[in-house]
């Protein structure tokens, strides 16, 4: 049996922005909002995420009795580093997330959903360069409900 040895070597992130031990950054977004000398982009991701939530306000108003998951994983130190907030319906989801250029950037993906028209009129008013694109649903994806 071969015995694995942990790596010490610092990842890119705590190399460039280096955080004490005592610290409670530990995920990209919360860099993002520290940063100093980045308020154009750090305006641009309080739109993106004002944006996201307005999205998932009006799906829930849209569909008042369909069932949905909704999650915030912003605190969770368990999973994904990258993912912010996650909402999925049976016909509709869409994530938060803060890349490792912390940018903040929204994935939809739409299943024959009744209302999805309305979600890409909310959708379309933004610049082309806002960071929001679509993506498809997994095919081995079966929803139990």
């Amino acid at each position: 049996m071969k015995e694995i040895k942990e790596n010490k070597t610092l990842p890119i992130i705590a190399t460039h922005y280096p955080l004490s031990e005592n610290s409670d950054v530990r995920k990209p977004w919360m860099i993002a909002a520290r940063r100093s000398n980045h308020e154009m982009q750090k305006e641009a991701n309080r739109n993106t995420e004002a944006k996201f939530h307005e999205i998932v306000a009006a799906a829930k108003h849209l569909k008042p009795e369909d069932v949905f998951y909704e999650h915030d994983y912003r605190y969770e130190e368990r999973d994904n580093q990258f993912v912010m907030h996650f909402f999925l319906m049976r016909s509709f989801f869409i994530y938060l997330e803060c890349d490792s250029y912390y940018d903040y950037k929204v994935r939809f993906a739409f299943d024959y959903c009744p209302f999805e028209n309305e979600i890409r009129d909310l959708i379309g008013p933004f610049p082309i360069d806002w960071p929001c694109s679509e993506v498809p649903f997994d095919p081995d994806f079966e929803c139990i409900w």
